[in-house]
């Protein structure tokens, strides 16, 4: 019979979905609007059983304008969660072992105007983000 050996240090993580409305101006005309996303992560504080997360999903938007010229938006959307951990207890060690975006639910152009609607005024998104943590082993 083998000895199963728990895990003395899991990797636990958490999910938070953001949502967030990007003004375009000036506008876009339909249909050009192009975005790349990275997320970054960090403990803000370790708490008696909870560990707690902050971050930022940059986003680049880029898009076409009514003059035919190009324009890029930068946006940064904070986000935050919490991680239930029972080893946790006030300022212990944590480190983010990876923050990702874990599903695009929707991206896309909005709020259309325009004398025939192909204007894009805002670019709407929702996105679940992960991040996982791992305690610190001290020694």
């Amino acid at each position: 019979m083998t000895d199963l050996c728990p895990i003395a240090n899991p990797q636990t993580c958490c999910q938070v979905v953001i949502e967030r409305k990007t003004q375009l101006v000036p506008p876009a005309q339909r249909g050009t609007t192009s975005h790349t996303k990275t997320v970054e992560a960090r403990i803000e504080k370790v708490c008696p059983e909870k560990v707690i997360v902050c971050g930022v999903v940059r986003k680049t938007i880029t898009y076409t304008k009514v003059d035919g010229s190009s324009n890029t938006i930068y946006d940064d959307v904070p986000f935050q969660c919490f991680i239930d951990r029972d080893d946790a207890n006030e300022n212990d060690p944590f480190i983010v072992t990876g923050a990702t975006i874990l599903c695009t639910v929707f991206a896309r152009e909005a709020n259309f105007g325009g004398s025939d609607n192909s204007l894009a005024y805002k670019f709407v998104e929702k996105e679940i983000i992960k991040v996982c943590i791992r305690k610190v082993n001290a020694g």
